[in-house]
């Protein structure tokens, strides 16, 4: 055996296919069957169950593919080690990121970051958060850049900045008024002014929408929600475009470009605020090329104007 089988066979397992494998890994799938056949043979037991689709581990594969992952992760922190001791400022990266999180972030941090380093190459893997600490923990990418469960005390987080939630509201909107004199008298904004607004909302299952309707029950209110998106992006448009108000994460606020600019208000409430960060594996080794990107990300988003 040797690691690309091992590679192979990680592969079948994460994908559940042997198609879908041979697709990922640019082989045809008689190919990577005769690898897996191979490789059966010589550790003489079936890995997998064929008549099931997915395919599944057999007892005997779910414990050699447990092997297996640790090995080729182990083999990956010794590659890297080595790569540090005899290039410098060169190397490759996988960033885990959320789409939205990419979207804002990418185009400040990639262009500065390639002009510093440009040997060192950043390869990206979209996700939602918590398919992002299921690959930290599983070695499938270096490190994410996203916000850390509290209840996740598996990966190491090395926190950058806090976020806050915001309010945003069309530029000509008639409750920008109410809206100022609600936070110069009270201190915080009485979100009550807005129970006959319409509201743009994440769909249910994302963190925000979450946050909406906990505000929305602290406060009395019911308000109409005359859109429902996947997209933050989307409902940030709509507000520019005098749609309606919507809840957005505070990076999005300091980085639009709109024009006019919806208005934004900090929105005080249990689970208004969270810190974005880097999250890794405990055991992860810390190339030199991830340590200048944590530089870099901590430098970049540091810089922002929050709050």
């Amino acid at each position: 055996m040797n690691f690309k089988q091992l590679e192979y066979v990680l592969s079948i397992y994460r994908e559940g296919s042997l198609s879908r494998a041979a697709e990922k890994l640019y082989i045809s799938q008689p190919a990577l069957t005769q690898q897996l056949k191979k490789l059966e043979k010589e550790i003489g037991a079936p890995l997998f169950d064929r008549s099931t689709t997915p395919l599944k581990p057999t007892y005997a594969g779910q414990h050699y593919l447990e092997i297996i992952e640790k090995m080729l992760y182990e083999n990956d922190q010794a590659l890297k080690w080595l790569e540090d001791i005899h290039v410098l400022n060169q190397g490759h990266i996988l960033l885990g990121i959320p789409p939205i999180r990419s979207i804002q972030f990418l185009p400040v941090l990639l262009p500065s970051f390639h002009e510093k380093y440009p040997n060192i190459k950043v390869e990206i893997k979209e996700a939602p958060a918590l398919a992002l600490a299921e690959m930290v923990m599983k070695g499938e990418i270096d490190f994410a850049l996203m916000i850390v469960h509290t209840d996740n005390h598996k990966m190491i987080f090395r926190p950058i900045l806090k976020e806050h939630v915001m309010l945003a509201l069309p530029p000509d909107s008639p409750l920008n008024e109410c809206c100022r004199d609600s936070i110069e008298k009270n201190g915080f904004l009485d979100l009550s002014i807005l129970k006959d607004e319409p509201f743009i909302l994440l769909k249910k299952g994302h963190r925000l929408r979450k946050i909406a309707y906990d505000l929305f029950e602290q406060n009395h209110m019911m308000p109409s929600i005359i859109l429902e998106t996947e997209n933050i992006d989307l409902a940030h448009h709509m507000v520019a475009a005098g749609y309606g108000a919507t809840l957005l994460g505070e990076i999005a606020a300091v980085l639009n470009t709109f024009s006019p600019c919806p208005c934004y208000y900090p929105v005080k409430g249990e689970n208004c605020e969270w810190e974005l960060g880097i999250a890794w594996h405990p055991d992860k080794y810390i190339s030199k090329a991830m340590l200048a990107f944590f530089d870099h990300v901590t430098a970049v988003l540091s810089e922002l104007e929050m709050g």
